[in-house]
């Protein structure tokens, strides 16, 4: 039987008042009777109950994880798992929890409060939102529950009342062209990722502007849209070798994609980067693993989840009331797929917590005050 507040009282010779204010953190207890409380409660492994701690504390050290993506295999995918992997870390070291929420499928009906009815039931502190629509953010802004977005950006008066965490995906974009056109490709396709997302649609304006940096033309029939996963990319490649002037290089918005495009191109009969030079987008761990090895736009999925979360946090307790807008730099990592030489290995930028100064020489970005996409 879980030992009470009562039991923790007769043991010290205090009331069950001053128990709960020494184990929730209270003034006003003397020295002597706060090292006695706490002592008894340690040895009979005291554990608060989560719902009185709730209506004491008006917090729950709750988080709801908000993932939606439409197909049904967000958990399948590094991306994610990685993101989440950096959410849990963070979530650890501030002393809350996570609860999880997805939904199997592309729609969950017409009930806009499908994940909110969920979140109240559970009364969670905050959300962190990935994939998810827009008047799905609005029901937990209705509710005053604070939100941070992950390569989401709200609009319209959403925009000042939720945070964003993303990848400078633009940037991203003209790198992977910049570096293939240095390599001397010249007929640069591009397998986007999904075009209703803000990931997918700044890459391929990326790829645009970066054609449009070296002076190649942007071809329609070079572009093909996937889901980022394996199969999308095996089945977007095909469809590029098929043209009658099929490219010679090709940048994928995810690595998956372009894993499955290096497949296509070795079932035809082609090789990789000989024939066609491929470049991804993420730097998964099988990224480095493929052979040949993956010439990738690397972005800090961990380090996404952390700032996602912790400026989650920080607004829960009004450490801040300002929702932030941050933009992540992202790495060139050249290895073998490209033709740019053997793999090279690039050291992970040191990042420090949004709460303190931001670290020298990394373009980590608040757009509440600038924007380093284009």
């Amino acid at each position: 039987m879980a030992t009470t507040l009562r039991e923790i009282a007769t043991r010290t010779g205090v009331s069950v008042s001053t128990v709960s204010r020494v184990l929730n953190g209270h003034s006003g207890v003397s020295a002597d009777v706060r090292e006695r409380v706490i002592k008894i409660a340690t040895e009979l492994d005291y554990t608060p109950n989560a719902a009185a701690r709730t209506l004491v504390l008006k917090r729950s050290h709750l988080i709801t994880v908000v993932i939606r993506t439409g197909d049904d295999r967000e958990f399948e995918h590094p991306y994610y798992q990685v993101v989440l992997d950096g959410i849990k870390h963070q979530a650890t070291k501030r002393g809350y929890d996570l609860y999880i929420l997805s939904h199997a499928g592309e729609t969950y009906g017409e009930d806009s409060n499908y994940f909110v009815s969920r979140a109240r039931r559970h009364q969670v502190d905050g959300a962190v939102v990935m994939g998810v629509r827009e008047k799905d953010i609005e029901e937990f802004v209705k509710l005053k529950i604070p939100v941070m977005t992950v390569d989401f950006e709200p609009t319209g008066k959403l925009e000042k009342q939720v945070g964003v965490v993303q990848s400078d995906n633009f940037t991203g974009a003209e790198m992977a062209v910049a570096h293939l056109h240095s390599l001397g490709r010249r007929r640069i396709a591009h397998i986007a990722g999904t075009l209703h997302t803000a990931p997918g649609m700044k890459r391929l304006a990326g790829y645009r502007n970066g054609l449009d940096t070296v002076g190649l033309p942007f071809r329609d029939e070079y572009v093909v849209e996937g889901d980022y996963t394996h199969k999308a990319g095996c089945a977007a490649m095909r469809k590029l070798l098929a043209l009658p002037e099929p490219p010679d290089a090709v940048f994928a918005a995810g690595d998956m994609m372009a894993l499955g495009a290096m497949r296509a191109v070795h079932d035809f009969g082609l090789r990789t980067p000989e024939d066609i030079a491929v470049v991804g987008y993420d730097d998964i761990h099988f990224a480095a693993l493929s052979v040949p090895a993956l010439t990738t736009i690397r972005q800090h999925k961990e380090k996404i989840g952390e700032l996602a979360c912790e400026a989650l946090i920080d607004l829960i307790e009004e450490r801040t009331t300002t929702p932030p807008r941050l933009t992540l730099p992202v790495e060139l990592v050249v290895r073998e797929s490209c033709g740019g030489g053997r793999q090279t290995s690039a050291e992970p930028l040191a990042f420090e917590s949004i709460a303190t100064s931001q670290p020298a020489g990394l373009a980590l970005t608040d757009q509440r005050e600038s924007s380093s996409l284009g």
